[in-house]
């Protein structure tokens, strides 16, 4: 007798179903192992800032502050050196540690990708990542001052641009002349909104009293809602201390051929070229310049040509563009009256004139101090000076006018451009000529 049989096989339909369970049982494997990952990571990262914090606290009630300056061991220097508070992370974990002044650091934790941050403010690390996703696409997220009493908010990484197609994406459909974003004659409005994007020409041509009303109206801001508004000095003067504070936005002073001094970055400010630009990719700091970092040639006013980078870090280890230079930049701030201006007594124009921030003897009557020797614990001879990078003031100390806040610096202002700089000569309705444009806050949510 002779037995039927039949050999069975898999059909090209059931392997190609087996082939995608087997694929999906390996995406979710994979994305399982790097949530763990990242978790365990993240666990690392937070333990290494919590104990470096709670020593330094130790340090601080031992020596009366934090310290001021670390080794390159990263351990305490001043005001005392003690081994027994050097930092010490874990494997393949990076801390930076950044001194805003005695009272106050700010502090991160980095290891493949991701940062946590921590300041003396603070008992908890926070995830860099998300608190930037929680302020939204082309914003990024500022620590709070205590020196300026403000909280967490969320900045405009690039200066304000103009949206026009919905696409959340800057234009350059309109120009000044200067490729910038002529606002007097094309409006910001609910069709044109404001956009943070390296693309697109910068907004100017716009009044101090129409950037307040435009950044604050939820309507004409791209990704904003009614906690949106026209950045405030006490905000300016938040992100200025925290840049000064890291030491990356300052050129080693071995690159100075000629006096050998440190200088932090000013932006595009040579007018070479002649313009605005258009931002770039972080790692281009750069970008559209024609120079670079280790350009030590002096084309303009004895300025060293690598002062031009247009980033600046902060202490959180996010970039900025642009708010030393390109356009300058409205904020809320208002100098109304005679003697309400930080100026130098004495000299008497009323026009007003350009002074190291060192030389100013007037304080004004500013409900927040303008002035970068109160932002910082650093005081080096002349750092003040705006050869250094600093900005300058251009201020009158008998003009009883009322001013609008100008900060920043124009591609053409050449060396009293920096993240200081402070102009007090435009009224609150007044335009420029197309170099005068805005950057927008909003509240942390």
């Amino acid at each position: 007798m002779y037995k039927n049989s039949k050999l069975s096989a898999f059909t090209l339909v059931e392997m190609m179903v087996a082939v995608a369970i087997m694929g999906i049982l390996f995406m979710i494997t994979i994305t399982s192992y790097s949530a763990v990952t990242r978790n365990a990571i993240g666990t690392a990262l937070q333990s290494d800032l919590a104990n470096t914090s709670d020593q330094f606290k130790v340090y601080k009630a031992t020596y009366g502050s934090f310290p001021t300056t670390l080794d390159n061991k990263n351990c305490p220097v001043l005001p005392k050196a003690d081994v027994e508070y050097c930092i010490t992370p874990s494997a393949g974990v990076i801390i930076k540690y950044n001194i805003i002044n005695v009272k106050e650091f700010h502090m991160t934790a980095t290891k493949d990708g991701i940062t946590y941050f921590i300041s003396s403010k603070g008992t908890e690390s926070v995830n860099v990542a998300d608190k930037d996703a929680t302020c939204g696409t082309g914003y990024v997220w500022i620590p709070g001052s205590a020196t300026y009493n403000t909280s967490d908010f969320c900045v405009m990484k690039y200066e304000a641009k103009i949206d026009t197609n919905g696409d959340g994406i800057g234009d350059t459909s309109q120009s000044t002349g200067y490729n910038t974003w002529p606002a007097d004659a094309y409006p910001i409005s609910s069709t044109r909104k404001l956009v943070s994007s390296a693309a697109g020409y910068p907004v100017a041509n716009i009044s101090q009293n129409i950037a307040i009303a435009a950044a604050s109206n939820a309507s004409y801001v791209s990704g904003c809602t009614t906690s949106c508004h026209l950045i405030s000095e006490a905000e300016w003067m938040t992100i200025a201390q925290n840049m000064i504070s890291v030491p990356d936005n300052r050129a080693d002073a071995s690159l100075d051929l000629v006096d050998g001094l440190s200088r932090f970055y000013s932006g595009h400010n040579n007018y070479h070229p002649d313009n605005a630009l258009v931002a770039g990719p972080d790692s281009s700091p750069y970008f559209g310049t024609s120079y670079s970092a280790t350009d030590t040639a002096r084309e303009v006013s004895g300025t060293p040509n690598y002062t031009q980078r247009r980033t600046m870090y902060l202490t959180t280890g996010q970039v900025m563009w642009d708010f030393a230079g390109n356009v300058e930049e409205y904020t809320s701030g208002v100098a109304s009256g005679s003697g309400s201006q930080p100026a130098v007594v004495g000299h008497n124009a009323y026009d007003g004139d350009w002074f190291d921030w060192y030389s100013v003897d007037q304080r004004g009557t500013n409900p927040i101090s303008p002035f970068p020797q109160d932002a910082t614990t650093i005081h080096e001879p002349d750092l003040w000076a705006w050869t250094r990078g600093m900005g300058a003031v251009y201020s009158s100390a008998i003009d009883s006018g009322t001013y609008s806040y100008v900060r920043s610096g124009a591609w053409d202002d050449c060396t009293v451009e920096g993240i200081f700089e402070l102009r007090l000569d435009h009224g609150t309705n007044e335009t420029d000529n197309g170099d005068m444009g805005l950057r927008v806050t909003k509240t942390l949510n």
